[in-house]
This record gives structure tokens, sequence and C-alpha cells, in this order.
């Protein structure tokens, strides 16, 4: 393959090369390993041609109006909301959006959710980008295995993904906590 080759070159050359994380190859060597494993992600690929459902249309972009608008009359915290728009915000605090705002929050997240389920992560990563949310389309640019793309010339997709694969079961597990006060 192109890693391999490119590998060659350089120690042909005398020079001292490091072989990096490619994804893709341990992927495909997995799959010639394991029937079993090369069977799981064919059901997955099926499993993502049959989610082809189409998204209604978002109202863009995704800007919390109303709650930028209780935050500007000082209204925000009467009303329980979090203190600030930065995303972060309402998990650390502790507080939702105003409910109109996460009315269109939620619109959007199930349409991300959709595009993502049927492989269009680079799709999903547009429309939040589209709804002023381009921290949404880093996130779900982790998940890009590393790998070398010949076409490209050069390493694509994240090195750091093993931390990113960490962070995203973090959080998983985070929210299946249930809140403090809320009903069994």
């Amino acid at each position: 393959g192109g890693a391999e080759a490119l590998a060659a070159t350089a120690a042909a050359a005398g020079l001292a090369t490091k072989r990096l994380h490619d994804e893709e190859v341990q992927e495909a060597a997995l799959r010639q390993a394991d029937p079993v494993a090369d069977l799981a992600l064919r059901a997955v690929r099926w499993a993502e041609d049959g989610a082809r459902e189409k998204p209604r249309p978002l109202p863009l972009p995704v800007t919390h109006r109303s709650t930028a608008f209780r935050l500007a009359v000082g209204e925000a915290a009467a009303h329980g909301l979090p203190s600030s728009l930065d995303p972060d915000a309402p998990a650390r605090e502790g507080r939702r959006l105003d409910a109109e705002d996460e009315e269109e929050e939620a619109a959007l997240l199930r349409t991300v959710w959709l595009m993502v389920r049927c492989g269009r992560v680079a799709e999903a990563q547009q429309l939040c980008r589209q709804c002023g949310q381009p921290w949404r389309a880093a996130t779900l640019g982790g998940g890009e295995p590393w790998r070398y793309d010949s076409a490209a010339g050069g390493w694509v997709g994240n090195p750091d993904r093993p931390l990113w694969r960490s962070a995203c079961g973090a959080i998983a597990r985070r929210g299946l906590q249930r809140p403090e006060g809320a009903a069994s």
C-alpha cells in the first residue's frame, strides 16, 4: 500500500521513519482475519444504507434567540436560564435553555443523528456549521480514523482518536446518570 511504499522510500534514502497507526490498514487486516468482524462491519454498512430517512428543514442558524433575548434584558436568572450562551453553560450550571431554543436544538440534534446514522458524517458536520454550531462539527470530526490517504498525499483523520473515543464514552456515561432530584 501507500504507507509501506512511503516507508520503503524513506528507508532507501537512509532516513529513520516511525510507523504510524493507520486504522484503515488495521480494519482491513481485522476483517480478513475475523469473518465475524467482517460480517458485523457489513451489517453496519447495511444499516446505514437502510437509514436514508430525509431530515426535515431546520431554521438556520440555531442561535438560541429566546435565551439570548432573556440574557440581554436581564431575565435569564428569573427564568432558570444559563448565565451565558456558552455551549457548555447549560450542563455546567445545571440549567436549561428557553423552551423554544430547546425545541430548535432538539430538531438540529435529531437531524444530525439521522445523518450520522446514515453514515453521512460530513453532511452532518456541514449542517452544524450552517446552523452556527461549529463546535458540534469539530466534535463529529474526531471520529475519523487516522489513516494515510494516497489521493491527498498525506495523513488524514484524527491522530488522537483514542482520546476522542474515551471522552465520548465519559460523556455518554455522564448522560446516563440521573440528575439530582430527578424522579425514580
